[in-house]
């Protein structure tokens, strides 16, 4: 906020400046009137001190604002002006010199070249590059018809060739000047553009004054008819450049004006029609020559040709234009038929899979519940009906809450959407639910409930859960049986070791053993010992 304060600050302060320096040179041709003639090189200094402070400021404003790239062109254009001034004030300090036309006036081109490179930049900016040609050719119209009206008001009456060429070299600067800047006004009317065009016009009367002095020989220094044009001008270009800002990017550009076109080509063609008149009647007059006029004539013509040429080229364009257009709107028509066919069999395909899907969802065995993010039952399938024994219509269109209060369902119901189990008693028996939750995207959300009756599974389930306790009932029972049978017949097994190793096994063992050692001693030779244990 402080810098965009300070930034108004610095423009009320150079708005105030520059209003103080228009003011300070009126003041001083008014006052000092013809005495500014005596006074060598004071008219030329306040000139040259105008288009210096000017051409700072608008450098000023481009640099610390942002402005347009074609504003420094005009800043360097009132520059020249004061190079001009200047080496005009230095021509006052010497000895007495007579102004006259010369070959070098020519060079007066080069500071009116710096003028319109702005309005090269301008036309770029704001016109389409198809239509530049033709507002090229309005203004080269405009500008040839001007010309040809200032020469043969500025041509003096007997006119040597030096002359006649400074006095076109004059009249073509001015006239494009004012023809370019006022195509652009006439175009594109906005408030920096009126005000450019108006300092543009200042220039032009001061350049027209000094030019018709100028031309006869008759320019002396301190005229005020032409300095101060030429300083308010310059003034008053910076003080609309600081008062009306085009920065760069801002998205600010003026659209051309609808009447713009027709504007321009009428004025053109009227200021050509009048050239042609005033051409002709001074000839009549024995103004000018028939070979002069013959000239001015050609000019006019080759103008006017060129204008057709170029209006007939645009026509021609604009025809094939709106012939490619039409061509190209058939095809889009066509390619449009096809889209709406393929549109139509979508649409077709849409239905039959809807279709498809209210059947489905009407016939599926499981019931099906839409809810909206209010839990109001948007949509119920006949199955989801039947659970709970209502007709669809009453169902559907009923809060889940209010459905059930109305069916005297339990808490577990109720939760039925948010925990997936839930219970209906009916006649006495109690009904076994199960949900499972779909969350369907949208604005506001929905949900999408699958409920199947699971009752029949609970039985089934409670039925095998009792048939499975009573087989491991019997089972614990036989294995208790086989344990005692396992005791039983490992004791009698040990008993029955035990009477077999205590009786005739044991004898038969003794006695085997015996005969054994008898074998023994009968081998060894032993004989009466062998006989005395056998």
């Amino acid at each position: 906020m402080s810098i965009e304060a300070a930034r108004r600050r610095s423009t009320w302060l150079v708005l105030g400046v520059l209003g103080a320096a228009m003011a300070g040179v009126v003041t001083t041709h008014l006052v000092g009137g013809a005495s500014l003639v005596d006074v060598d090189g004071l008219h030329d200094a306040v000139l040259a001190g105008a288009c210096v402070l000017s051409a700072g400021v608008i450098l000023w404003r481009v640099r610390s604002a942002g402005l347009l790239r074609s504003l420094p062109f005009l800043a360097f254009g009132i520059l020249a002006m004061a190079l001009v001034a200047v080496l005009f004030m230095i021509n006052d300090f010497r000895s007495s010199i007579d102004y006259s036309p010369s070959p070098y006036d020519s060079l007066f081109l080069l500071i009116g070249a710096i003028f319109f490179i702005p309005i090269e930049i301008e036309y770029r900016q704001h016109f389409r590059q198809e239509v530049r040609g033709e507002i090229a050719a309005d203004v080269a119209l405009g500008a040839a018809s001007i010309a040809v009206i200032l020469y043969l008001a500025l041509r003096p009456d007997v006119a040597t060739s030096i002359e006649s060429v400074s006095t076109a070299v004059f009249a073509m600067m001015v006239a494009t000047a004012l023809t370019a800047y006022g195509a652009l006004v006439l175009w594109v009317p906005s408030v920096a553009h009126i005000g450019q065009f108006g300092m543009i016009a200042a220039f032009s009367a001061g350049a027209v004054v000094f030019a018709e002095q100028w031309v006869r020989g008759t320019y002396t220094s301190g005229r005020s008819a032409v300095d101060l044009p030429l300083a308010l001008g310059a003034l008053g270009l910076a003080f609309v450049v600081t008062a009306a800002p085009r920065r760069m990017g801002d998205g600010k550009v003026a659209r051309p004006s609808r009447y713009g076109r027709a504007l321009l080509t009428t004025v053109a063609v009227a200021t050509a029609c009048a050239a042609l008149g005033l051409v002709a009647a001074m000839e009549t007059n024995a103004v000018i020559g028939p070979v002069q006029a013959s000239g001015l004539i050609y000019v006019l013509g080759v103008a006017v040709a060129l204008r057709i040429l170029v209006n007939q080229l645009r026509s021609t364009q604009a025809t094939r234009d709106a012939q490619d257009a039409l061509e190209a709107k058939e095809a889009a028509l066509r390619e449009t038929d096809k889209a709406l066919a393929r549109l139509q069999r979508a649409n077709e395909t849409l239905r039959d899979s809807e279709e498809r899907l209210r059947l489905v969802f009407e016939a599926a065995v499981d019931g099906i519940v839409e809810l909206d993010h209010k839990d109001v039952i948007v949509r119920a399938n006949e199955a989801f009906c039947s659970m709970l024994e209502l007709p669809q219509s009453m169902v559907e269109g009923q809060p889940w809450a209010a459905l059930a209060a109305a069916i005297e369902a339990d808490e577990s119901f109720i939760t039925l959407p948010t925990t997936g189990q839930g219970t209906l008693l009916q006649e006495g028996n109690a009904n076994y639910l199960e949900a499972r939750t779909s969350e369907i995207p949208g604005d506001p959300p929905r949900r999408l409930l699958l409920v199947r009756d699971v009752t029949a599974q609970r039985v089934a389930d409670q039925t095998i859960r009792s048939l499975f306790k009573f087989l491991q009932d019997r089972d614990e029972d036989r294995t208790r049986i086989m344990r005692r049978t396992n005791a039983a017949i490992e004791s009698e097994r040990n008993r029955i070791a035990r009477d077999l190793h205590d009786g005739p096994v044991q004898g038969v063992s003794a006695a085997s053993l015996s005969l054994e050692a008898v074998l023994l001693m009968l081998k060894a030779g032993d004989d009466e010992e062998g006989m005395e244990v056998l």
